[in-house]
């Protein structure tokens, strides 16, 4: 079977692709899905507050979904009144 250029591309994207997009979220593996936001975001304006941004987040996945939640920010967010780093607080399962 021979192959052209554009041909061989196509094969390597399809081959690629599906791990590339299954990969993205750290949390994407087997067992754990996401469940519906807490609808707080991830935001802080100094770098040493990102910590308890984060213990936020996962506080409020775990009291609106129980104990087996955690709660993982991800996706900046562009705030116009915002100067500093805003992420969207996900909801996972374990």
């Amino acid at each position: 079977m021979r192959v052209g250029f554009s041909g061989l591309i196509t094969l390597i994207l399809l081959f690629i692709l599906p791990l590339a997009s299954a990969s993205w979220s750290p949390l994407a593996k087997p067992g754990s899905y996401r469940l519906e936001n807490s609808f707080q975001d991830c935001m802080y304006y100094f770098y040493y507050q990102e910590e308890g941004v984060i213990h936020d987040c996962d506080l409020s996945c775990k009291s609106k979904h129980g104990e087996n939640a955690i709660g993982h920010c991800d996706f900046k967010i562009w705030r116009p009144y915002w100067p500093g780093e805003s992420r969207e607080c996900q909801c996972w399962r374990k």
